[in-house]
């Protein structure tokens, strides 16, 4: 069976269509891993879909088998890119923006000039075009045989210059993709539990803390629970969905500090994603500070203003918070 061939028998059992990684997981169903050489079988995947006329992108990540796209019910369906025009809001966002952006961090070789480009040249091309883990260097090609000819019918990135700069924001993303960045992390985090856990400096008990505080529980929790006696920006008091996250990660911090009550903040999970992600700070004064990748449209929508603020902010807050505002904020 060939890889095609596989897909279809995923997307056939899942409905006519399918999430890329479900068929990643999927997909073994049919086809021998062991007998896979070559080149790595999700890049392999992400090719047969994008080019394989049999297959039809739906959404972000998202592939129908065409012959069956009249069966798929028409809500499952998004309006095709074609319709939007480059002024109004962005159909897709660029998948795992967060993500990129601490992996260009990393990289001391880009400049925080550099990092701000990339991020808003891909916003754009998001308009337009899906920027997401399928992405290869011939689908960049695509991209900028497609933005010579968009570039005839608008004011703005309407140069060769442009175009290249494009190119290389494409470019990084790509490098971002086959770094496997997230899988790195992962096996950071790992590795900081493991040197956790065979630290002989430390009692069983300091340990188990530690380790439950990297998913907020435990004593750090507690702490913050008793510190902060609600949301720390909205006060709001039903604790079982508050969630206790750190200031400065948790993997970047020393044992010290992953327990520390002033590197928590408790938050509903609204607050919790975007700053975990990076979308939104605090200063010094406990004043929220806003990333310019998040739309005034959306801090609309979920009616977070200017004014809001963490309910106190001390002393023992400031180096945490300055980590984050440096580090962490997506600007």
């Amino acid at each position: 069976m060939t890889y095609s061939e596989a897909i279809e028998q995923v997307m056939l059992h899942n409905g006519y269509y399918a999430p890329l990684k479900l068929i990643y997981d999927e997909i073994w169903k049919y086809l021998d891993k062991n007998s896979i050489a070559g080149k790595t079988p999700d890049k392999t995947i992400q090719e047969r879909v994008q080019r394989d006329k049999r297959f039809t992108r739906m959404d972000s990540g998202v592939y129908a088998l065409t012959e069956y796209l009249d069966k798929i019910p028409k809500d499952m369906i998004p309006s095709k890119a074609s319709t939007f025009k480059h002024n109004e809001s962005p159909i897709n966002h660029i998948e795992s923006e967060s993500d990129f952006f601490r992996f260009m961090t990393s990289d001391k070789s880009i400049n925080n000039k550099s990092r701000t480009n990339y991020l808003s040249w891909l916003r754009f091309l998001s308009q337009k075009h899906t920027i997401d883990s399928s992405l290869t260097k011939d689908g960049i090609s695509e991209i900028i045989e497609k933005e010579k000819e968009y570039q005839k019918s608008r004011k703005i990135y309407n140069t060769q210059r442009d175009l290249g700069n494009f190119k290389s924001a494409l470019r990084k993303y790509l490098s971002f993709i086959d770094s496997d960045y997230t899988k790195i992390q992962d096996e950071t985090i790992l590795s900081e539990i493991k040197k956790v856990e065979k630290n002989d400096n430390l009692e069983y008990t300091e340990i188990q803390s530690i380790k439950k505080s990297r998913i907020g529980q435990g004593i750090f929790r507690n702490n913050l629970i008793q510190y902060w006696k609600g949301c720390s920006i909205s006060g709001y008091q039903f604790v079982d969905i508050l969630i206790a996250s750190h200031i400065k990660p948790w993997v970047n911090s020393n044992n010290t500090e992953r327990l520390n009550t002033y590197n928590g903040l408790l938050l509903l999970p609204n607050f919790d994603k975007l700053f975990d992600k990076g979308y939104i700070s605090f200063n010094s004064n406990g004043k929220i500070i806003f990333s310019r990748f998040f739309p005034e449209t959306d801090r609309h929508l979920l009616n977070i203003t200017p004014d809001t603020a963490l309910k106190k902010v001390e002393e023992k807050h400031f180096s945490f918070l300055k980590y984050h505002n440096d580090n962490c904020l997506i600007q």
